[in-house]
């Protein structure tokens, strides 16, 4: 297997692993030697990545009977409250980038002013008529003002390159303006190190990045930001369940000890798979 240069910050990178990606196709994993960024050797197109975020994916953010979505209302509040700890803010103006259908900038204060930007038709369509109070943005280019916070749930390993991120940051970030990311899976965890190509956050060309917390600072870096605060939350989140995860791990990790090739289940949280890190200009 020939090396390839991280996308990151363009240091060797070197065959990690192969798997099945979303089409049923087998994609190779690389993992850079210097920032343990994970990147991948294949090109996907633009009909290809729309065929993954149709319409019915998306609608899935709006089913409330699912047990996923109120986890996933009750981690919002989360995710604000631990910025919040992180960060005091007044009257702000907020862009959360990658907004889906508004929850996350639902769950942040009232007063803040909120923008965010989507690019899946259907949750823009959906907060253009259902949350008038919320300013959103279907081409980064039609974004007109300057942000006190941008914000990126789950959405930065999602992106095939982070050319337009980086403008949006180097020009619509006031200076001592902070990004705070959340969700976004740790590729150096110990789950993703053990698990390996059957870790559930290992889903190509969907997570068509793999970050760590250094290969997060060095991207962003480039922006001007500097890394203020990191989390990797579990103990307080609603998809804890302490005495099962510890044992399916536990479980995984004799299974794999015996037989690299062994059927494991790794649909389950543990600590340090989830990164939460806030940035400032």
């Amino acid at each position: 297997m020939k090396n390839l240069s991280c996308p990151i910050c363009k240091d060797r990178a070197y065959f990690y692993y192969k798997y099945e990606d979303f089409f049923g196709d087998f994609v190779g994993l690389y993992k850079c030697i210097n920032c343990g960024h994970g990147s991948h050797d294949r090109q996907y197109t633009a009909d290809q990545f729309g065929e993954i975020y149709r319409a019915d994916y998306a609608a899935n953010y709006l089913m409330k009977e699912k047990e996923l979505y109120q986890q996933r209302q009750v981690q919002y509040s989360l995710d604000v409250e631990l910025l919040l700890k992180y960060r005091k803010f007044g009257l702000i103006k907020v862009l959360d980038y990658g907004c889906s259908s508004g929850g996350y900038l639902d769950a942040m204060p009232s007063e803040w002013v909120k923008h965010g930007f989507e690019v899946n038709p259907f949750h823009v369509e959906h907060v253009r008529q259902n949350k008038k109070y919320i300013t959103v943005f279907d081409n980064v280019a039609s974004i007109d003002c300057q942000f006190d916070l941008i914000t990126m749930r789950g959405v930065i390993e999602h992106m095939p390159d982070h050319v337009e991120l980086l403008e949006l940051l180097n020009h619509h970030l006031v200076p001592g303006g902070a990004v705070f990311i959340t969700a976004t899976p740790d590729f150096s965890s110990v789950c993703s190190a053990l698990y390996k190509d059957k870790w559930n956050q290992v889903v190509c060309p969907e997570h068509i990045h793999q970050f760590s917390s250094a290969s997060l600072s060095i991207l962003l870096g480039q922006a001007g930001l500097v890394m203020r605060s990191l989390n990797h939350q579990y103990m307080e989140t609603p998809y804890v369940d302490l005495i099962k995860d510890k044992s399916y791990f536990l479980d995984n990790f004799m299974k794999l000890k015996q037989n690299p090739n062994a059927d494991i289940y790794t649909k389950h949280a543990f600590p340090g798979n989830m990164i939460s890190a806030l940035f400032e200009k």
